[in-house]
């Protein structure tokens, strides 16, 4: 059984032309200012390729690969990789910090749902090579839930609410 944490976050109050990407946007905004290193979840399998890409590309990715092969085997290396080429449901977002580790991130905006091959590639991560694996969904300000935990089994998933908003819309 798989355990994932589900952190909500208050969209700003703007009016956004379109929403497309928002999410992706602002939540690696949010990490980078909490001190992670952030790399695209499914270009994971780029750090194979270091020599054929742009330089400043070359340079994230071949930190990427120091990085994970100082901390995992050669072959969890290689697990990541195999799993970026045939799973569509790799999270956003591959997040590293010095003190913290390596953790998976995957965006949500409002209500939307991990897909079925969401749920199974953080299964995979989870349970078969020890990734930690959150989900940040981008809420409306109105939305009380803060914190959930994500139980995911291989014939059910459930939550389990942790943190609630104490104060509503900022009013007593």
């Amino acid at each position: 059984m798989a355990r994932v944490e589900i952190i909500n976050t208050p969209i700003r109050k703007y009016p956004y032309k379109t929403r497309k990407g928002l999410s992706e946007n602002q939540i690696k905004k949010g990490l980078r200012k909490e001190g992670w290193t952030v790399w695209r979840g499914g270009s994971i399998n780029l750090i194979r390729r270091i020599d054929e890409q742009y330089p400043n590309v070359a340079k994230s990715y071949s930190k990427l690969k120091e990085l994970l092969e100082d901390k995992y085997t050669e072959e969890t290396v290689d697990k990541l990789c195999y799993l970026c080429d045939v799973s569509h449901g790799m999270p956003d977002f591959l997040c590293y910090h010095p003190f913290k580790g390596f953790k998976f991130v995957e965006c949500k905006l409002g209500n939307e749902q991990l897909s079925a091959r969401q749920l199974k590639a953080v299964m995979y991560l989870r349970e078969e090579l020890g990734f930690e694996v959150e989900v940040r969904k981008l809420v409306e300000d109105s939305t009380k839930t803060r914190k959930q935990i994500l139980f995911i089994h291989p014939d059910k998933k459930w939550k389990k609410t942790v943190e609630k908003q104490s104060v509503l819309n900022g009013k007593f």
